[in-house]
């Protein structure tokens, strides 16, 4: 696999210690999602 310029610029190992609880803001939307939609079209049907 290989990683891109800006994803090896940005990652770290684990958050730095004295900041840990401020950066973990967005920690919780981690994970895999899962979602049911539903498409309306322009005349209401789906």
């Amino acid at each position: 696999m290989t990683i891109s310029l800006f994803l090896a610029a940005v990652a770290c190992e684990a958050l730095p210690t004295d900041r840990a609880k401020e950066l973990d803001l967005y920690g919780w939307l981690i994970g895999s999602w899962e979602m049911e939609t539903i498409r309306y079209l322009d005349d209401g049907t789906t």
